[in-house]
């Protein structure tokens, strides 16, 4: 999911409204680039734990990129070729032409998954690029996999604060009973499960060799070959959820007016915001196409590009635009969406609605780490809008969006209570569009 702020400012996003298809899912697999335990000793790639997932994905009608931390040909486990009688040719050519993944772009992909085997013991823990790639799907909120030795991915992974990428969360992979019944336990630089217990994760292990998998939000493990498929499934599960929330998405955009917006020259608006006994009241001028803006009432006109020179009025300008269009940064921003399969009781209101959710990543943007559920009429405007701040599970501001005004092929609520109006209100008037 790309940013698409900088097509707001230069007049250029239009989103279709007879585009119902959306683009397929693209998931990216990385698998290892090590080779050997020891000079005698062979290892790499467990091909079950790529040739399972890769199918799955492909039968789900997902492009799949594969890359590794060097890029080329990644070494295939021998005793994992035990019993195989034939080698898909298409496999195998493509796990000997791996990208490199330090020169992907992550923002490409909608998934990631990590397959297991030996060799990601020896060179995904220490890994920058592997340690990127992995914080940057999971602040993201987007399917972040791992099977078997995979999770030897997360060893090395942090989150923006510096924390340890899987400090509290619950995960699986390969268990210690499990690396000692392949007596391999002293063949390796740690035992897996181990470190990711001192690593603060709850580690959730299951009987030696049987199926096994833990959801944990967009954290998804499973714990050994077994596991492969209910991983894959599990990805391909929350990749679809995504998609859906995405489609709906995008009617909501289009529901007010976004297709109408490369039209828009000027727009004015006062935006008015009601605090207990304090009022807020700020008029702008806001020319999308030149990427211009005036705070009306101090006579200040600057180019957004400048806005270090007006950071402060540039930082309530943003404050009252995401308001104002709250609908078109479902597109315009880089942002994790899920919704509702069915109706559900709208907070602070009566009756109930489908929802969306909006999670912004931890990092950068506007709104790093909060949550914005959005409860929608039958047309798909918004009917009721819940903000969390830090993703918290309680409302921290709830408010209905009221009194719809069509202005120039734009839909705007212009008046947005809370539960007591008298203690917080926003507010819109003076809208015009040239």
């Amino acid at each position: 999911m790309k940013t698409l702020m900088s097509l707001v400012f230069t007049g250029l996003l239009c989103v279709n409204a007879q585009a119902a298809e959306m683009e397929a899912a693209h998931l990216l697999m990385v698998v290892t680039s090590h080779g050997q335990i020891d000079p005698q000793t062979p290892t790499g790639l467990w091909l079950e734990e790529f040739a399972v997932p890769y199918a799955v994905f492909r039968n789900a009608g997902y492009a799949v990129t594969v890359a590794s931390p060097l890029g080329g040909r990644t070494p295939v486990d021998p005793r994992s070729l035990e019993g195989e009688e034939e080698l898909d040719p298409k496999v195998m050519a493509i796990l000997g032409a791996t990208r490199k993944l330090a020169d992907l772009s992550l923002e490409e992909f909608d998934a990631v998954f990590f397959a297991g085997g030996h060799g990601t013991m020896f060179d995904l823990p220490s890994d920058e690029a592997v340690a990127r790639t992995v914080s940057h799907f999971l602040v993201r909120h987007q399917p972040t996999a791992f099977v078997c030795h995979g999770p030897a991915a997360l060893v090395g992974a942090v989150l923006p604060d510096g924390s340890p990428a899987v400090a509290g969360r619950r995960i699986t992979a390969f268990t210690n009973e499990e690396e000692r019944a392949v007596e391999l336990a002293d063949e390796m630089p740690f035992l897996l499960e181990s470190r990711l217990r001192e690593l603060g994760a709850e580690f959730v292990g299951a009987e030696k060799f049987e199926e096994h998998l833990v959801v944990d939000g967009n954290l998804i493990t499973g714990q050994n070959p077994p596991s492969s498929r209910a991983t894959a499934n599990a990805v391909r599960d929350q990749v679809e959820a995504a998609r859906s929330a995405r489609a709906l998405a995008q009617k909501v955009a289009l529901a007010h007016g976004i297709n109408a917006w490369p039209e828009v020259a000027k727009i004015a608006f006062t935006f008015e915001a009601q605090l207990g006994e304090t009022t807020i009241a700020r008029s702008w001028m806001w020319e999308p196409g030149a990427n211009r803006v005036t705070l009306v009432d101090e006579g200040i006109t600057y180019t957004r590009d400048q806005n270090e020179a007006f950071a402060e009025t540039d930082a309530k300008f943003i404050n009252d635009e995401y308001w104002l269009v709250f609908p078109f940064h479902l597109l315009w921003d880089d942002v994790a969406l899920t919704r509702s399969t069915e109706p559900e009781p709208v907070p602070g209101g009566t009756g109930t609605a489908i929802r969306l959710t909006v999670q912004y990543p931890a990092e950068g943007g506007y709104t790093p780490g909060d949550a914005y559920d959005l409860y929608l009429h039958p047309d798909h405007t918004v009917r009721a809008w819940v903000f969390r701040k830090g993703g918290a599970t309680e409302p921290t501001r709830i408010t209905a969006w009221e009194d719809y005004v069509t202005v120039m092929g734009l839909r705007i609520s212009q008046n947005r209570p809370g539960p007591d109006p008298a203690s917080f209100r926003i507010s819109f008037s003076g809208l015009s569009v040239e």
